[in-house]
């Protein structure tokens, strides 16, 4: 040891030159090395979602929720389970013990658990869908809120904008809109109008339900290619529904929709409203 010492005393120059290279490996590792304050991280959730079209929050958790709890409450190692039921969709975010021995079995039984309810009700088309909780899916990056005196169509279409650029940046998860309408057409119908002309209700909606169409026609298949065939049929002004050809007679005589009916542009019922300082408007939470 004394030697070595003795070594290193003598040779000043290599000592600098050793001190110096360390130093900056040093700093050079420091300025390279990714630093994140919600580091993106698997924890010990997971989170099983459910689309039921057409049904209320009541329908959701009566014949989806309460179903999927009860398989999931039997699982050993699911420390919470809470659910929330809300129109067309039920979601039920669970919790695991994080002192379980061994977590990677538990993910697998609450996999099996949610397969063995077969007894949902026909609407559900698709299976619930069950993914694993991740750090960026708790801890929202940045919130965009865009507000002021422009109308709500304005807001509206900025916020598309934005969400659009944003989509287009690497490593961008998911976007949750806050106060997004979506949206839509009305058509009153009026009843006088539907009487003259011996017209039901029924009609005027299968009238325009026919020609509002998103449907796929099956796949065209080369040596070299493959497409699909999408079948794709939407109103873009409340002029092409007034248009829509309800009933027509051999003598040539046409009823419209714009006969027994007023038809509007507009958005969506309103669900969730936010403010910024007095100001509504849009959040969109990255």
């Amino acid at each position: 040891m004394r030697d070595l010492i003795e070594f290193f005393l003598s040779r000043t120059l290599l000592v600098n030159t050793l001190l110096f290279s360390v130093m900056a490996l040093a700093l050079a590792s420091l300025v390279q090395m990714n630093r994140n304050e919600y580091p993106d991280v698997d924890i010990p959730g997971m989170l099983v979602t459910t689309a039921y079209p057409g049904a209320s929050p009541r329908d959701v958790e009566q014949n989806v929720t309460r179903l999927l709890e009860a398989e999931l409450k039997g699982v050993t190692g699911v420390e919470m389970l809470q659910s929330v039921s809300s129109e067309n969709f039920s979601m039920i975010s669970i919790e695991i013990d994080i002192d379980y021995p061994d977590l990677a079995e538990v993910k697998s039984e609450v996999r099996r658990a949610v397969n063995r309810v077969t007894d949902l009700p026909p609407e559900v088309e698709s299976r619930p869908q069950i993914r694993d909780l991740k750090s960026s899916e708790i801890f929202p990056v940045i919130s965009v809120g865009i507000y002021g005196d422009a109308p709500y169509a304005e807001l509206r279409e900025s916020a598309r904008l934005i969400e659009e650029d944003l989509r287009r940046i690497q490593g961008i998860y998911r976007i949750e809109k806050i106060g997004y309408r979506d949206y839509e057409y009305r058509v009153d119908l009026n009843p006088r109008a539907l009487e003259q002309r011996y017209l039901a209700l029924d009609e005027v909606v299968a009238a325009i339900g026919n020609l509002n169409i998103r449907a796929t026609g099956g796949n065209i298949e080369s040596f070299k290619t493959r497409r699909s065939i999408l079948t794709l049929s939407r109103f873009a002004s409340p002029e092409e529904i007034e248009r829509v050809v309800v009933r027509s007679a051999f003598s040539g005589g046409r009823t419209r929709v714009g006969d027994v009916a007023e038809v509007s542009a507009g958005f969506a019922k309103e669900k969730v409203r936010k403010f910024f300082d007095g100001h509504r408007g849009i959040e969109l939470v990255v």
